[in-house]
């Protein structure tokens, strides 16, 4: 469409996968070579579609910092949930000495509460 941004096109099957704005928000989209036919697959509003890849049947792409899968058979249409596991001993809760990393160090009148200044 003229005027608009069309991108990350993909071959699945015989249907080519875009990304376009041309509703403002980019969005998915598909076309079909053989009817020339261009259909719009999802209709975000807030934040645009981007990334879009294809494998193993289905699309995957990110919008609003989230990634969705969308199959084209079906056409759902799902957030995918990511968890993040690690083995971080750094970001485990632990004791350490900072009296030397801290100025200015102020109790409160109760002395339930403390104000440090972190110089970094």
């Amino acid at each position: 469409m003229e005027g608009s941004n069309d991108t990350d096109p993909v071959w699945l099957g015989d249907t080519i996968y875009f990304l376009s704005d041309r509703d403002y928000a980019a969005n998915l989209y598909s076309y079909n070579p053989g009817t020339k036919q261009v259909t719009q697959l999802t209709h975000y509003k807030d934040f645009d579609a981007k990334h879009l890849n294809a494998g193993g049947g289905v699309l995957v792409y990110e919008q609003g910092g989230y990634l969705h899968l969308f199959d084209p058979g079906t056409k759902s249409d799902k957030q995918l949930v990511i968890n993040v596991r690690g083995d971080l001993p750094w970001a485990l809760p632990h004791w350490a000495d900072v009296s030397e990393d801290l100025t200015n160090p102020s109790l409160s009148p109760t002395g339930a509460r403390a104000l440090v200044r972190d110089p970094g």
